[in-house]
């Protein structure tokens, strides 16, 4: 039996991403690992999702945070982000 192109898959796990709880569903946050990310989907597949869906990507160590756009987010305390770091 043929595998299904990785493609597919990754687009499937985006969507599981992103329904994976109520929490997500209704705008996050939703937490993943960059390596899960890698090995079930890609980062740019998942980031241009994120984008389609009007979310957030915020970078924290080995983990991507995103989250909807419509809700506020403000940071407390911190060093300044940098922009295009991803």
């Amino acid at each position: 039996m043929a595998r299904r192109p990785r493609t597919t898959r990754g687009a499937a796990w985006n969507r599981q991403v992103f329904n994976s709880t109520a929490r997500a569903r209704s705008g996050g946050p939703v937490y993943r690992a960059i390596p899960s990310i890698v090995s079930h989907s890609s980062k740019r597949s998942l980031y241009h999702e994120a984008r389609r869906r009007g979310w957030a990507i915020i970078r924290l160590n080995q983990y991507w945070v995103l989250y909807d756009k419509r809700i506020p987010v403000r940071q407390l305390l911190g060093p300044q982000i940098q922009r295009g770091s991803i």
